[in-house]
């Protein structure tokens, strides 16, 4: 039950969203660098 509670909260989903996002950023990012070097 709580567990369900803290996955659907909109903070830590947003915290785990956000992450997941800075690191596919982080890789393109790499990428486009190297490219560019």
């Amino acid at each position: 039950m709580t567990r369900q509670l803290v996955q659907q909260s909109p903070s830590t989903a947003g915290a785990r969203h956000f992450i997941e996002g800075n690191r596919y950023l982080q890789q393109e990012v790499g990428v486009l660098i190297e490219k560019l070097l």
